[in-house]
């Protein structure tokens, strides 16, 4: 079968980890992939007018070029849409694509998203609350959480200061912020800890905790390994909303798999990886999360096994080779 995959850009997580890490299972499959990837993102990117005009004059003509692209396969899948969040084109691409998409993009675009879901073959879902709205719309509905390449995200020796880890986009800054009272708690009654943030920009000065027990990694492709591997903790705050629902909690996936305990907030999929076995802990209120972070930080080796117990829980329900072997099965289906 010949395949053409129309995906977001060169390193964004969706193409990353819902498509490219499943090129080898797609391949021993035999599926004849061809991507088209949106070169310069298929979002603007921030920064002056001149510079996102330059960056829709590269951009457009990737889109209006893929469905008469993609008239010459016998399947096609869509990474969530293809421009910007909402609908565009896609009413153009052959009748029956799969769609993939890993956020609660209708909340951004309501009777666009959907409209794009109606017309696909398949919509894949990356977790059951995204299955539960497109459900209602399409008429095949495939859960396909986000894997975790195992050979990769591999566990490492802990740094010698304790150290919390959150991993995510500037845009995720003010989940962040809303819990700095309580890892500042954390931090102060444990003056040997540090945060490590790692993301696309560094922290904005309101954040409110002290620069001195914070470290910030730019996010590389290079970088992000070990920079939560090496960690003792790893966090996941989200603000309960329909947005937050969406999300495939593949930061908290990611913590685990490195055999690096997890504490995340009771939203969306992360209760649905905390039910799937050991190695992370749900916490809402402010106790909750000086409780859940302080205890991993203060006792070391109970952390330590309970990293290993986080890593077995996501081979045995997040592996990529597994989740990669039933992507290529529904396309082929």
């Amino acid at each position: 079968m010949r395949l053409m995959a129309i995906t977001r850009g060169p390193d964004t997580p969706s193409t990353r980890f819902r498509f490219r890490q499943y090129l080898p299972q797609l391949q021993a499959a035999g599926v004849d992939v061809t991507e088209r990837v949106a070169r310069y993102g298929a979002t603007a990117p921030p920064g002056t007018t001149l510079e996102r005009l330059s960056w829709a004059a590269r951009t457009v003509p990737h889109v209006v070029g893929a469905p008469l692209a993609a008239r010459r396969y016998d399947r096609v899948l869509l990474q969530k849409p293809l421009l910007l969040l909402r609908r565009t084109l896609e009413p153009a691409l052959p009748r029956g694509y799969v769609f993939d998409i890993d956020d609660a993009l209708w909340v951004v675009d309501p009777r666009g998203v959907d409209g794009i879901a109606r017309r696909a073959g398949t919509v894949l879902a990356g977790n059951a609350y995204l299955a539960d709205h497109f459900s209602t719309v399409a008429d095949r509905v495939e859960v396909v959480p986000t894997g975790v390449d195992l050979t990769r995200w591999r566990p490492a020796p802990r740094a010698e200061r304790p150290t919390i880890v959150w991993s995510g986009g500037d845009r995720q800054y003010p989940d962040l912020a809303r819990l700095a009272p309580a890892l500042a708690t954390v931090l102060r009654d444990r003056p040997d800890a540090r945060l490590r943030i790692m993301s696309d920009l560094p922290p904005p000065a309101d954040l409110g905790l002290p620069p001195a027990v914070v470290e910030f990694v730019r996010w590389s492709p290079a970088a992000e390994v070990a920079a939560l591997n090496s960690a003792w903790v790893g966090i996941m705050p989200l603000q309960d909303s329909a947005w937050a629902r969406g999300k495939c909690s593949y930061k908290m996936l990611l913590y685990m798999a490195s055999a690096v305990p997890a504490v995340a907030s009771p939203v969306g999929m992360n209760i649905e990886v905390q039910a799937a076995g050991p190695g992370s802990v749900l916490a809402g209120s402010r106790d909750e999360w000086i409780d859940a972070v302080g205890g991993l930080l203060d006792d070391p080796q109970a952390s330590a096994r309970f990293g290993s117990a986080a890593r077995a829980t996501v081979a045995a329900h997040y592996d990529a080779a597994v989740i990669g072997r039933r992507l290529a099965t529904l396309l082929l289906a």
